[in-house]
C-alpha cells in the first residue's frame, strides 16, 4: 500500500494525474484485502487522497463515488464529508452539497486543521512538519509516511 501511495504522490506530483490514479486504485484494493485490526495494519483511507485527485482532474462525480464509498465504511469521517461536499459543489448539486456540509460541521467541529477535500490544506495548515533524516530506517516507509501527511517538507 506505502509504495503505491508514494507512486502515486511522486506521479500527482509530476503532473501524471491519471498514472496516480492508477497507482492508488491499486492502494485502495490492497487496503480492502486487508484483514479487520485494531488498530488498522494502514493508518488512513487511500480513498481519501483518489478522491483528492480525482477533484485535481475535475472528475467531480467519481470523486463523489469514492468519497461515498468511504463513507460506508467510515460513516461521518471528516475527511470523507469534506471532499463529498466539494464533490457535489462543483457538480452544482448545491442542495445536497450543504446537507452534507452540515454533517461535516458537526464531525469536524473541535478539529483544528483546515481542509482541502479530503486532506489537510497544507497551504493553511503550515505549522505541521515532518523531516527526513538520513539515519531513518525502513526509507521507503518513512518517505510514504510523509507524502501521505499534512506539512511534509
Amino acid at each position: 500500500i506505502a509504495a503505491n501511495v508514494l507512486r502515486a504522490e511522486i506521479a500527482a506530483k509530476s503532473g501524471n494525474l491519471g498514472e496516480a490514479v492508477q497507482f492508488l486504485r491499486k492502494a485502495v484494493e490492497q487496503e480492502d484485502a486487508l484483514n479487520y485490526n485494531e488498530p488498522p495494519d494502514w493508518f488512513f483511507s487511500v480513498r481519501h487522497k483518489l478522491g483528492d485527485v480525482y477533484m485535481e482532474m475535475k472528475e467531480y462525480a467519481k470523486a463523489e463515488s469514492v468519497y461515498r464509498e468511504d463513507l460506508t465504511t467510515f460513516p461521518k469521517n471528516g475527511f470523507a464529508l469534506n471532499g463529498l461536499y466539494h464533490s457535489l459543489f462543483a457538480q452544482e448539486r448545491n442542495e445536497e452539497a450543504l446537507e452534507v456540509k452540515l454533517v461535516f460541521d458537526e464531525a469536524w467541529k473541535l478539529a483544528d486543521s483546515p481542509l482541502k477535500y479530503a486532506s489537510i490544506d497544507q497551504e493553511l495548515r503550515t505549522d505541521l512538519a515532518i523531516r527526513m533524516s538520513e539515519s531513518t530506517p525502513n526509507d521507503l516507509l518513512y518517505i510514504a509516511g510523509i507524502s501521505c501527511r499534512p506539512g511534509a517538507k
